[in-house]
């Protein structure tokens, strides 16, 4: 899966500092366990021996904290550096499968409710009239989408969540 960290620049709005934009991130880490090709974040001064002793290749932080970084680990600096890992995590590292796209035949779908391209629908789901699941979205088995929902694109329904009525959420969001 992985990227580059040129991509995740601009993926995350973050300033590259001290890395080469086309290296590859191959994947993320703790501080204390991150090697040469992984991407960690920093966001609190109490993991400051560990951001010191860190092997990752580059390190989320914000600018206040950008001197902090060891040699020759790169800086994606980020006005949240937590948040924007989450996101990195979300789009480029995690590894659970997906279903295939496609509307089970015991969900419930209302004939006026709107599916992207690649949307999938699990068992027993519900999406109500008015609905509107973006590109690439993941509703699990037994989900609720309440009437005049707009789900961006890949975003993610666990089973069992209910989003009431009129819910708007953007790409890339995880209930």
């Amino acid at each position: 899966m992985g990227t580059s960290l040129g991509a995740l620049a601009r993926l995350l709005g973050a300033r590259l500092e001290g890395g080469d934009p086309d290296r590859p991130v191959e994947g993320v880490a703790p501080l204390e366990v991150a090697g040469p090709a992984d991407l960690s974040f920093f966001a609190n001064a109490r993991y400051q021996r560990a951001l010191e002793r860190t092997g990752a290749l580059a390190v989320l932080c914000r600018e206040a904290d950008r001197e902090r970084l060891p040699a020759g680990c790169a800086a994606l600096v980020s006005a949240d550096p937590y948040r924007d890992f989450a996101l990195a995590v979300a789009r480029h590292f995690d590894r659970r499968p997906r279903p295939r796209p496609g509307v089970h035949p015991a969900a419930a779908v209302h004939p006026g409710a709107r599916l992207g391209a690649g949307v999938f629908v699990g068992a027993h789901a519900v999406v109500e009239e008015g609905a509107s699941l973006g590109e690439g979205t993941c509703v699990h088995p037994l989900a609720y989408v309440g009437p005049g929902c707009a789900l961006g694109r890949d975003c993610v329904v666990h089973p069992g969540a209910v989003l009431y009525d009129g819910c708007v959420l953007g790409d890339r969001v995880t209930v």
